[in-house]
């Protein structure tokens, strides 16, 4: 079954000192999956898989900032809700519901604010890359900005594929 959904919401986040962000936005689809869909998890997984965002995991978002400099990132909310806070102190909290997706450049910070745990994430990443996990420590930004100066972009976006949205809002 292929998925096609809207334009994604855009957001940026600048670069803090601390925490890089990203020229690239944030891309937000609200209500990319129905909620109804028998086993959304799966189906967000599977659908992540054929449009190159691998590596997937199931799990909720950590409550500390946090961000990848190895990797953008993918996460589909495929149970419950969740407040994720995106773009490190100047940031900015954001509701999410089952059926959300969430594309997050490399060095753009994002953590759970909502203290319940009765949520879950699917999450990936492009060209099957590894995290790392950077705590917004500053002994740690140069090197970060580095690797993420020199991060391929996707090929595809996880949702629409080679096709999708992604492709045309983040270029450089």
């Amino acid at each position: 079954m292929r998925h096609q959904v809207g334009a994604p919401e855009l957001f940026f986040f600048e670069d803090d000192g601390t925490t890089p962000n990203s020229v690239l936005p944030v891309l937000i689809y609200k209500r990319a999956f129905s909620s109804a869909v028998p086993d959304l998890t799966a189906v967000m997984e599977n659908c992540f898989s054929r449009n190159k965002w691998t590596n997937n995991w199931r799990d909720i978002v950590l409550a500390q900032d946090h961000y990848h400099s190895t990797t953008h990132e993918v996460l589909g909310i495929s149970e419950g809700a969740v407040t994720l806070k995106l773009g490190g102190l100047q940031g900015r909290e954001m509701e999410f519901f089952a059926g959300d997706v969430i594309v997050i450049p490399a060095g753009v910070a994002h953590s759970a604010t909502t203290e319940k745990t009765d949520y879950l994430v699917v999450g990936g990443y492009p060209f099957n890359l590894s995290w790392d996990m950077i705590y917004c420590e500053p002994d740690k930004y140069k090197e970060a900005v580095s690797r993420i100066s020199n991060l391929r972009l996707p090929i595809s976006d996880p949702i629409n594929g080679t096709k999708g949205y992604l492709t045309t809002y983040w270029t450089v």
